[in-house]
């Protein structure tokens, strides 16, 4: 008797299924995971870039010089013009000004003049009326002092040529911190008083090229002369 319920009761375990059961593998939890925007850098102006730049072209040339709140324009057959900025930008490694028809945009990348080859520590796009031209830029040169008033104003050949500015090429005008010909632009950098005058250093640019001298401006009555490298130049003052 003993050995039949042993018997029955090891077909009982087999039937239910006596062999241990594997426990239920462990369900995968599935993560969400949501990306995060990469953040668009915003332009920063580079320190590399001084507040007081200058900024020229070649073919047309125009010089464009940051000066304070404006941006004083000038080129060959184009009157000098000093514009409000409206707008100061941050640029990709630059920056950039805006004045009424003109834009100013100077980035940090060396550059080298395409006609004289002087390097630049910077380059250039300027747009002036619709028109866009690269160049180079530069730190602008500041002054240390002021020409005196006795020199300032405009001064030409002869009184014909003083009544006729339009096609006079020899004059020259006179600011307290410039020089301007016909077709080059004086930026004074040092004035010292000498004997009868003035002598003052200057940093200039025209048809392509920079230089920079020092000349002895002297007035006599109404008679300027300008001595320097060369034979002196003698003008006359125009009226006003």
């Amino acid at each position: 008797m003993r050995g039949r319920v042993t018997i029955g009761l090891a077909a009982m375990l087999a039937g239910c299924g006596g062999a241990p059961v594997p426990a239920p593998e462990p369900t995968a939890s599935v993560v969400m995971s949501v990306a995060t925007p990469t953040p668009v850098p915003v332009p920063t102006a580079t320190s590399a870039i001084p507040d007081a730049v200058t900024a020229t072209t070649n073919e047309p040339f125009y010089s464009a010089a940051i000066d304070g709140d404006a941006i004083r324009l000038s080129g060959v057959d184009l009157p000098e013009r000093r514009l409000g900025i409206v707008a100061r930008d941050a640029v990709p490694d630059g920056r950039r000004w805006r004045a009424e028809g003109v834009t100013v945009t100077v980035i940090d990348q060396a550059c080298a003049d395409d006609m004289s080859g002087e390097p630049r520590p910077f380059r250039s796009v300027l747009t002036v009326g619709g028109r866009t031209a690269r160049g180079c830029a530069f730190p602008t040169p500041r002054a240390q002092a002021t020409i005196p008033a006795a020199f300032l104003g405009r001064w030409d050949r002869d009184a014909a040529a003083c009544a006729a500015p339009a096609t006079s090429i020899e004059g020259v005008t006179i600011s307290p911190r410039e020089l301007r010909f016909h077709e080059s632009l004086g930026d004074v950098t040092a004035v010292t008083p000498v004997a009868g005058g003035v002598a003052i250093a200057v940093a200039y640019s025209g048809e392509g090229e920079r230089w920079t001298t020092r000349q002895t401006l002297r007035v006599a009555g109404d008679v300027l002369t300008i001595a320097g490298e060369g034979a002196p130049i003698r003008r006359v003052r125009c009226p006003r």
